[in-house]
């Protein structure tokens, strides 16, 4: 489904029914979670390869461990107490491969169609998450229908925690996908940082081997890590509450400490789609908070506050310039009066920054070489401009994605005639 597609179902719900935020968010997630499904089932290489590849995996490596490997106080396999690991392995592989299409989707022009429309970004990540997610737990099925041959029956299995287990891993891991997608315009780049970021989550995670109290290094590496309570509750479910391998505790445990990382990585994933913002509404609290420390001749606090809001101004145009390095302008999607206090707003905003830039450098580094009267002078001048320049960026995001969209009900649609 492509970007036309995608205005004109939302377009078409828009008529049934009076447009409201919430169902421009639903619509939006909708169409990216069913166009990631569509993707991987249209694609008969990815079929082959998500159970060809982890049946390989799984008999080369649980073969070749199978003579050395022994588990204190059972007598299970290695075949068997590797196959949760691989099943965990399919689902994280899966949301590593299914998000990097967010960085193919911004080089079509898609991904801009997208945020141009008048779905939060909010609903971009979820449609995204439950879209990768979806594809993982397919891909996930695939290898569960061999299940028996690993020495776990059907009606042993206990379904409903398994599904559990993995949806919330699986929208977790694709949470995470988006975001590192988000920041990088490089499909090798891409794959690189997950690889380096989640691989490790994966062979710490008990996948391999159990936790052992004579490594307690290890073993409270595994305690912090999310996917070890996921592929703990995978072991609950395909072999009972005392699974071998599983981590002290219940399964309500495991799910609740899964939950708690999905929660997080979406919410993580969000605020990256909305960096720019956060740190503009960061740095405007932070000289805030700076002004009335020195007001109250708070001056070691008044020097951290103020550095906090160097460092939030900073990153934000780090930030910025990325971001228009990666998905170009947006455009403001109205032509109405709301149009020109957006563009009064921008261009004030934009000719304050420029000078607001050597103000800071300047007042900053007079207090660094204590030269306090000259500081005081030019602080009360750099102070206003770069307290109206950080919350007129609140305002600018706030005009051009939160507000337009919603009053003018039109944006999005595909014209007709």
């Amino acid at each position: 489904m492509n970007a036309a597609g995608l205005d004109e179902l939302i377009a078409t719900q828009g008529e049934q029914a009076t447009p409201t935020p919430l169902g421009y968010d639903l619509a939006t997630a909708r169409v990216l979670w069913w166009r990631d499904i569509i993707r991987f089932f249209r694609q008969p290489s990815r079929l082959a390869g998500a159970l060809g590849q982890p049946i390989i995996f799984w008999l080369v490596i649980g073969s070749g461990m199978a003579a050395t490997f022994r588990m204190p106080g059972s007598n299970v396999g290695y075949l068997e107490f590797f196959y949760p690991g691989v099943v965990l392995m399919v689902v994280l592989f899966a949301a590593i491969f299914t998000t990097v299409s967010v960085i193919e989707d911004r080089h079509q022009g898609f991904l801009q169609a997208v945020l141009a429309g008048p779905a939060s970004r909010g609903a971009v990540v979820v449609g995204k998450a439950l879209g990768s997610g979806s594809v993982a737990l397919s891909q996930a099925a695939l290898f569960l229908a061999l299940s028996p041959v690993a020495g776990f029956p059907y009606r042993m299995v206990n379904w409903p925690l398994l599904f559990a287990a993995l949806s919330l891993c699986a929208v977790g891991l694709a949470a995470v996908g988006f975001a590192v997608a988000w920041a990088v315009d490089n499909v090798q780049g891409y794959h690189a940082i997950q690889m380096t970021l989640l691989m490790p989550l994966w062979v710490a995670s008990g996948a391999m081997f159990p936790m052992s109290a004579e490594h307690p290094g290890f073993a409270a590496v595994m305690r912090a890590n999310p996917v070890a309570y996921a592929v703990s509750a995978v072991r609950r479910a395909l072999s009972g509450p005392l699974a071998p391998g599983s981590l002290p505790g219940s399964a309500a445990r495991d799910l609740a400490a899964v939950a708690s990382f999905s929660a997080a990585a979406l919410l993580l994933a969000t605020l990256v789609a909305r960096l720019n913002a956060s740190l503009n509404a960061s740095s405007a609290t932070l000289l805030f908070l700076g002004w009335r420390a020195i007001r109250a001749r708070r001056r070691s606090l008044h020097r951290a506050l103020m550095l906090g809001a160097c460092a939030s101004s900073t990153l934000f145009l780090c930030g910025y310039l990325t971001r228009l390095r990666l998905t170009g302008i947006h455009r403001f999607p109205d032509t109405g009066p709301l149009r020109w206090l957006y563009l009064a707003v921008l261009l004030s905003h934009t000719t304050l920054a420029v000078l607001t830039l050597p103000l800071v450098v300047r007042t900053l580094w007079l207090s660094l070489r204590s030269r306090f009267p000259e500081h005081r002078r030019i602080a009360r001048l750099t102070f206003p401009i770069w307290m109206y320049v950080s919350v007129t960026g609140v305002a600018v995001y706030a005009l051009l994605y939160l507000i337009a969209p919603h009053l003018s009900p039109a944006v999005g649609q595909t014209p007709k005639g």
